[in-house]
């Protein structure tokens, strides 16, 4: 887990999650365990506002994925 970035927000990014950490799944490391050794990806060397962005993508595509 890391921080993105600390200052005062005009509203919630992501209203409807709880922000409890709730362990690792294995469904989740299925499906990104390789992102990194496979393709060189390092998530280090992105910036804040893209990892944001990236993990805002990912929760909407859950959202639509568990509606449907």
């Amino acid at each position: 887990m890391s921080l993105l970035a600390f200052g005062p927000a005009a509203a919630r990014a992501f209203p409807n999650w709880a922000m409890a950490w709730l362990g690792s799944e294995a469904r989740g490391a299925a499906r990104f365990g390789d992102i990194a050794q496979g393709s060189g990806f390092d998530p280090s060397r992105m910036s804040a506002d893209a990892l944001f962005e990236t993990l805002q993508r990912l929760a909407l595509e859950e959202e639509k994925s568990a509606a449907a």
